[in-house]
């Protein structure tokens, strides 16, 4: 038998051992640019187009925005009764229609649990408008803070339980 057809026979049994099609599946990754921002990305695998590019706040033309009109975080009942207040920083992208990725929503920090399940359960249904770069609307990351102050309050619902 010549070299040729071993080697061929060789190369097929490689090609199908290493060539085995693999589930497409997409992956977050935080990546810092040059200088030291982080700018957030999602690299792809077989089968699927390139994610796009998440920016920062700094890196976009028009910074993505909350309208004030959209839902707010529901205070919760035992927290007011026992008169406790405080603060939730969430972080989380927010699409180029203006939606909250919850893929990639992280409670930053809470001064308690409950305050972070309040947050957590209004973040889907907020209202954004997204960052815009070079005219176009694109992924941007944000850092939002929610405060729970008593006062605050009863005097922006009326409510003087």
């Amino acid at each position: 038998m010549s070299l040729a057809p071993r080697l061929a026979a060789v190369a097929a049994a490689v090609a199908a051992a290493v060539f085995v099609p693999r589930a497409a599946t997409a992956q977050a990754q935080e990546v810092r640019d040059t200088f030291g921002r982080v700018v957030i990305t999602a690299t792809s695998s077989v089968g699927r187009r390139p994610a796009e590019t998440t920016y920062t706040v700094d890196q976009v033309d028009v910074a993505a925005q909350v309208l004030p009109r959209g839902p707010q975080a529901r205070f919760p009942d035992s927290l007011r009764v026992a008169g406790v207040t405080g603060a939730v920083t969430v972080r989380f992208v927010i699409d180029r229609s203006g939606k909250p990725d919850m893929a990639t929503f992280r409670v930053v920090s809470a001064s308690h649990p409950e305050f972070a399940d309040a947050v957590t359960t209004v973040v889907p249904y907020g209202l954004y408008i997204p960052a815009r770069k070079g005219g176009q609307e694109v992924r941007q990351v944000v850092q939002q803070t929610f405060q729970f102050d008593i006062a605050e309050r009863q005097r922006r619902s009326g409510d003087l339980r």
